[in-house]
């Protein structure tokens, strides 16, 4: 979700109304050392900024913390570390974004399984999901080859660097672009790219699967949308079926822009050796211009 880098975060939290959510913490020391929240020594400490203010509800309960969404509104938070009863640390201020029309997962047909995909699996193509990706790889190694820790360490850091600057690149992006909404006809893998830059998202599945049916209401609506906000550009990938795309495409008149779901790859982008960073790259560029990026 978000992380503390020097004094500040990288991410943020939304809720919609009602919404309950319940935050757990890594806490690592400079030198390395994992602290086990789950120790009754320590505690995950949770304080409102403003104590006069109405858009959260929160509550501490040792390892954890519960937000919930009560109307809304945004407002900052910071949480402790508290250690044998002392607040060892204290975060910068948390924002937090309470906002009406958001869901927190997109609609699930009655019939969903978490084997026909009822939760998201597509947490990569958040870079920030990306960073913590990295750091808990470089964690596991250093300790089964000690001797190249110094080595892990420094390649680790150059790849959290790539992924922060395509971090603050897809940021630039969405505070200079004339539409806020993507409308992908591929299988459903952008919602967590979407939630992160906050990006109105529309699909044509309810699962999550790449082999899962369209919902022939989702392809009405996302006619509809493109029709009623002038959309020109419609996203989709190049590795699977394209008739959803086509089809909207048939209907509207839409220019198709392909994305990296970073889910599969071709053989001929597999042998040419593409890299995470050149996905997330190509995908900059696509986006600028079916969200009309003002340069």
């Amino acid at each position: 979700l978000a992380y503390v880098h020097g004094s500040h975060w990288h991410g943020s939290l939304r809720l919609g109304l009602e919404d309950l959510a319940t935050l757990s913490a890594t806490i690592v020391s400079e030198d390395g050392t994992v602290r086990d929240l789950k120790s009754d020594d320590h505690a995950l400490i949770i304080t409102l900024l403003d104590a006069n203010q109405t858009v959260i509800e929160v509550a501490s309960s040792g390892e954890a913390v519960s937000i919930q969404g009560l109307k809304t509104g945004s407002t900052h938070v910071t949480l402790s570390w508290q250690h044998q009863g002392v607040i060892r640390y204290t975060t910068p201020p948390f924002f937090i974004e309470v906002d009406g029309t958001f869901v927190s997962q997109p609609p699930l047909n009655d019939n969903d399984t978490i084997d026909h995909g009822q939760y998201d699996p597509h947490y990569w193509t958040d870079p920030l999901n990306g960073v913590m990706m990295v750091e808990a790889i470089r964690d596991a190694l250093i300790p089964l080859v000690p001797e190249r820790e110094a080595a892990i360490r420094f390649r680790a850091n150059a790849y959290i660097a790539e992924l922060e600057a395509m971090h603050q690149a897809f940021l630039d992006l969405r505070e200079n672009i004339e539409i806020a909404t993507m409308l992908y006809g591929g299988h459903n893998a952008m919602y967590y790219f979407n939630t992160r830059y906050q990006l109105q998202y529309l699909n044509a599945y309810a699962g999550f699967s790449s082999d899962a049916e369209p919902v022939p209401q989702a392809i009405t609506q996302m006619i509809q949308t493109m029709r009623e906000q002038n959309i020109e550009h419609l996203f989709t990938e190049k590795m699977l079926a394209q008739n959803v795309a086509r089809t909207i495409q048939q209907e509207t008149g839409a220019t198709i822009l392909y994305l990296f779901d970073m889910e599969n790859v071709s053989p001929e982008d597999y042998d040419a050796g593409i890299r995470l960073i050149d996905m997330f790259e190509h995908n900059l560029q696509q986006l600028k211009i079916g969200l009309r990026y003002r340069d």
